[in-house]
């Protein structure tokens, strides 16, 4: 495991809405082009996050590192970044806004 994957899977345990998740599940494809590949699922009030790859996720999201972490730290709104376009998206553009109510908890 490398730094940025522990780093992130540590941000998300604490900022996890589980009843937000609630009759929810989804798979989302992070792929941060200068670091590497996420797989984030989420499933009725679980998630997991892999360093693996998902050939069909139901959403694909594309970004540098920088964005991924200005995303992360509240920085940067999602809807900024795609219109700026800093993040590329495949797939459920719906999905990508549910992740700020599942992982919205401060």
């Amino acid at each position: 495991m490398n730094f940025m994957f522990e780093q992130l899977q540590h941000l998300l345990q604490n900022r996890f809405d589980k009843p937000a998740s609630f009759g929810f599940e989804a798979v989302y494809q992070l792929n941060i082009t200068d670091e590497n590949e996420y797989q984030l699922i989420i499933n009725d009030g679980v998630w997991s996050l892999s360093k693996e790859k998902n050939e069909y996720p139901d959403i694909r999201l594309s970004m540098d590192r920088e964005t991924f972490e200005e995303l992360l730290a509240g920085e940067l709104s999602a809807t900024s970044a795609l219109l700026l376009g800093r993040i590329k998206s495949r797939g459920d553009l719906s999905l990508a806004k549910r992740l700020k109510s599942i992982f919205g908890k401060k």
